[in-house]
């Protein structure tokens, strides 16, 4: 049984304030507008609610911490599938400031009752070494032993973003309507099964467009082919306040619950940049 995890898996933009530079007005959970001069640890914390269809079907969790420079982005995500739940949980990070870079990740999934899959990816300049250890096969059925591979994968040249950090980064990439070429999407993970850890898309292009009448702005990924062909990987839409309220993919749809922590204001232009942001004034548990 294979699932497209790719398409199951959500995020957070608002937390694209705590990337690099902060920008001198924040919106918190309650909608209320903050500056300040402190420096430090950031953090956000967003929570969603998995549609299929018009169904709930699961939750998910999401925290952004940033500092000096380097983003760390933990997701808790738990859906039904075919009667059972899949679920996984998964750290990524990034460096480079407004210009992302991948780190490292590391994964865990499971289907119904059992542990599925371990995996770990350590990123070098245009490589990543994936090391797995899987305890279903991909029909579901639990292993005698532990499998376990180690192997290099080529990543294409390009911005690479999975569907976490495009919530985290996609705001500071693009800051205004337009479009980024020379995206490589990552679908991390790609199955909850092993061995399907990771799969990178190349080329793609994150686009923003403009406004709508309410405020929203809409963030959409596609994968490109030849002949000007093109397909849609993911669209994120965010509220006037700066909230990321939805993330649409192929089988599910987040819609945003809660949120916790200080996040950028969504406006049609680049932030000023005068100085790091106060924390919101609750605190976050």
């Amino acid at each position: 049984m294979r699932i497209g995890l790719a398409v199951m898996v959500l995020g957070v933009c608002g937390a694209a304030a705590l990337a690099g530079t902060p920008p001198a007005a924040t919106t918190t959970a309650s909608g209320s507008t903050v500056t300040g001069a402190i420096p430090g640890i950031e953090r956000v914390e967003i929570d969603y609610d998995v549609y299929a269809d018009k169904d709930k079907v699961g939750k998910a969790h999401f925290k952004f911490v940033s500092t000096s420079g380097t983003a760390i982005i933990t997701e808790d995500f738990e859906a039904t599938y075919q009667g059972k739940e899949v679920a996984f949980s998964q750290e990524q990070v990034f460096r480079g400031g407004d210009n992302p870079v991948p780190a490292s990740a590391k994964v865990t999934t499971r289907y119904g009752k059992f542990k599925a899959m371990d995996g770990a990816l350590v990123f070098a300049e245009g490589s990543a070494k994936v090391s797995m250890t899987g305890y279903l096969d991909q029909k579901g059925n639990a292993f005698p032993t532990p499998q376990s591979s180690t192997k290099d994968m080529a990543v294409p040249a390009g911005t690479m973003l999975t569907h976490a950090s495009l919530l985290y980064f996609g705001p500071r990439l693009l800051a205004a309507a337009g479009q980024k070429d020379k995206i490589t999407w990552a679908d991390l993970p790609l199955w909850v099964e092993y061995p399907s850890l990771v799969n990178f898309r190349s080329p793609c292009v994150l686009v923003r467009n403009k406004p709508a009448a309410d405020g929203s702005v809409q963030f959409v990924v596609k994968q490109i082919f030849a002949g000007g062909n093109e397909e849609q990987v993911t669209s994120l839409t965010v509220d006037a306040a700066g909230r990321p309220v939805e993330l649409s993919l192929p089988r599910y749809t987040l819609r945003l619950t809660k949120m916790e922590g200080a996040t950028r204001t969504m406006t049609d232009k680049p932030p000023e940049k005068t100085g790091p942001v106060l924390p919101p004034p609750e605190p976050i548990k």
